[in-house]
């Protein structure tokens, strides 16, 4: 047996606890900066509706933020009054802007992917969904939207006010049951 003083395992052993020092130091420092920048946004008290991911500054959950219908109706709401393929006549949509979302979670990129339940997904330009005032929508005519009726959130172009957004590509991005939005 080697003296402790002389035991070859002794700078490693040093060495172990130094890097596993430098670890938890380094653990505790990214945790307190995630908190930092997620105590603008609550956490979740009731069902989530929606969830972001990707290239955020700001989470709520290791995937990126989680919203509930309360934090959503939090960051303001809009209306739009619109036809549909899928509705009759003009209906009245209450919603969220996608913008307000995304500048909540401190949303960094240019494009977005969203995804219905049915795993469903296609590609938006971020600069779109601001121009156009796109909404994720959680009600229709004063009624929250269910399953049945393309909810419980439905993204929802003014396809009304704008003649170009009567093009196929604009239908095909509202995308109802909306379940994610992955910012790229």
């Amino acid at each position: 047996m080697f003296p402790i003083r002389q035991c070859p395992m002794r700078h490693f052993s040093r060495r172990c606890l130094s890097l596993f020092s430098a670890n938890i130091l380094f653990c505790l420092l990214f945790v307190c900066v995630d908190e930092v920048r997620s105590e603008n946004l609550p956490k979740p008290t009731g069902p989530v509706l929606l969830e972001v991911a990707g290239s955020l500054e700001n989470r709520t959950a290791p995937d990126g933020v989680v919203f509930d219908r309360d934090m959503l109706w939090s960051l303001g709401e809009t209306i739009i009054e619109t036809s549909t393929i899928w509705t009759d006549g003009v209906k009245r949509f209450r919603g969220v802007l996608v913008s307000a979302i995304l500048e909540a979670t401190g949303a960094k990129g240019a494009e977005i992917d969203a995804l219905a339940h049915d795993e469903y997904v296609i590609s938006i330009p971020r600069a779109e969904l601001e121009q156009y005032g796109v909404i994720l929508a959680l009600e229709m005519d004063g009624k929250p939207l269910t399953t049945r009726t393309k909810g419980p959130v439905w993204m929802i172009y003014p396809r009304d006010s704008f003649p170009e957004l009567q093009e196929d590509i604009y239908t095909l991005r509202m995308v109802w049951h909306t379940k994610r939005l992955t910012v790229k």
